[in-house]
Parts: structure tokens; C-alpha cells; sequence
């Protein structure tokens, strides 16, 4: 399986944690996202409500992403390809990712 940059997935952790969103958006590089022999690529949760705050940006309908929670997700623990995110949401995810590390 190969993940692409602004796509939502359903994410299987290896331990559960009661309450957190299973949901992902994939925000590495698709060149990252192509080498399959990288166990990982790079996600934000995808989070029921509003966590308030310029890193949190609405991907409808299924809640917000948020720029703290940036994380490798190993590419064996993505079930589920649920939906692909609009060009304008990933625009403004990048640019609360960047606010979040400075860049």
C-alpha cells in the first residue's frame, strides 16, 4: 500500500489509547511516501472537535487535524484509505505545520 500526501486513513496502534482518534492525514513527501522499504510516513491525528488555536485546521466532515500531533505512522498499521483532503485544507495544514516547527 502506498499512502499519498492528503490522504485520511485508519490507523491500527500497536496499544490502543482509549479516547484518541484512530484517524490520520498523511503529510510526509509523496517522494518519502513512494519507498516502500521505509517502514513509516508522517501523519497529524485527525481529532473529533476543535482543540482551539491556529494549528488546528477543519478537514470536514470527518473533524480537525492538528499540526502538535505530527507523527511516523507505520505504513503495516494503515487499514482503511477513508478520503483524500481538498488542495486548500493540505495548503493549510502545510502552513500550520510550518508554524508549529518554525520553519
Amino acid at each position: 500500500m502506498t499512502p499519498v500526501r492528503g490522504e485520511v486513513w485508519r490507523y491500527t496502534p500497536a496499544v490502543p489509547r482509549p479516547g484518541q482518534s484512530t484517524l490520520r492525514l498523511i503529510v510526509s513527501s509523496d517522494g518519502i511516501n513512494r519507498v516502500e522499504e521505509l517502514p513509516v510516513v508522517l501523519a497529524v491525528h485527525i481529532v473529533d472537535t476543535d482543540p482551539g488555536g491556529l494549528l488546528a485546521v477543519a478537514v470536514p466532515p470527518h473533524g480537525w487535524a492538528t499540526a502538535l500531533t505530527i507523527e511516523p505512522v507505520m505504513r503495516s498499521r494503515l487499514s482503511e484509505h477513508i478520503d483524500s483532503v481538498d488542495a486548500g485544507t493540505l495548503d493549510n495544514v502545510s502552513a500550520a505545520l510550518r508554524a508549529a516547527q518554525d520553519l
